[in-house]
């Protein structure tokens, strides 16, 4: 079983090898030249970026065009692949994806592959946490169709939530307006934002005054419920403090099994910025089947 993701999962590159796991080609784009986004860059050239382009610069994940070529290389070391992608509402590699494995389920060559595009519903590291639970899966050897509802399981159960230390980066992408900012400056407050129904949606505020990360690490545990198993992904706009602290807060609530942490990837720092910190979480107790913990790779 061969299991695919694009970069804005955020992976550990030691994870990505342990599983075997290929990634999609995505592109950051700039003024019109693209960039790719396997040339891992420091998130404060992304900053540079943003400040001498003339538009916000945006990703481009995967065509459909792509996902043929990608798929079919890969239908020939396996005749089963597991595609796990960001929510389908945040970016259009879901799309497109879906679109390349109808094309090649309608291929007299492919007519015994199986291809699951999985919509995870959230961004960044939750994806990350779905295709770690789906290499888990893979290297217990679990039949393909557990596996898929293994995943979709897991990605109705997932949880994400994140904050911005500044508004900036949310209204050059479009994503708040010039008043809201404005406004919020004048309260000294912060946006608490949240993935839901695939989506990300603004479900409170936080004082510029507070500390953020047992902010947030309260508001995961309100949607998900104290000291359930969990396995957690952070990633954080280049403040690993604060994400440390985030991770032992929710360390004193939920029984984490599963951690790691990283920066932000570049399509989530585009919104959030400097100071953005996310974190995602996927609930184990009601999953068809219970994963052991992954190794510590990140």
């Amino acid at each position: 079983m061969q299991i695919v993701t694009n970069r804005g999962s955020n992976l550990p590159a030691g994870l990505v090898r342990h599983y075997g796991i290929k990634l999609t080609p995505q592109q950051i784009i700039v003024d019109g030249t693209a960039h790719e986004t396997s040339d891992i860059a420091p998130l404060s050239q992304v900053d540079r970026w943003i400040r001498s382009s003339r538009v916000h610069p945006h990703m481009v994940g995967t065509t459909a065009q792509e996902y043929v070529s990608f798929l079919t290389r890969s239908l020939r070391d396996e005749p089963e692949v597991i595609a796990v992608m960001t929510s389908r509402r945040l970016i259009q590699s879901h799309l497109a994806c879906k679109t390349a494995a109808r094309t090649l389920a309608a291929n007299p060559a492919f007519r015994d592959a199986r291809i699951a595009v999985i919509d995870t519903r959230t961004t960044d590291v939750g994806p990350g946490l779905i295709t770690i639970l789906a290499g888990e899966a893979a290297r217990a050897k679990l039949p393909f169709e557990r596996v898929v509802q293994l995943l979709e399981a897991a990605s109705e159960q997932c949880e994400m939530v994140a904050t911005v230390e500044s508004l900036d980066y949310l209204v050059k992408g479009g994503r708040a307006t010039w008043v809201k900012a404005q406004l919020a400056n004048f309260l000294q407050v912060r946006p608490l934002l949240a993935c839901v129904d695939g989506e990300v949606a603004n479900v409170g505020k936080v004082s510029t005054k507070a500390d953020v990360p047992l902010t947030l690490a309260d508001l995961l545990t309100a949607r998900i419920g104290r000291q359930r198993p969990v396995f957690l992904g952070v990633a954080h706009g280049d403040v690993p403090k604060n994400a440390d602290a985030l991770l032992a807060a929710l360390r004193a609530r939920l029984d984490v099994r599963y951690a790691f942490s990283r920066q932000l990837t570049m399509t989530s720092y585009l919104q959030l910025g400097h100071g953005g910190l996310a974190v995602a979480a996927v609930p184990l107790d009601r999953l068809p089947w219970l994963p052991p913990t992954p190794p510590d790779l990140a």
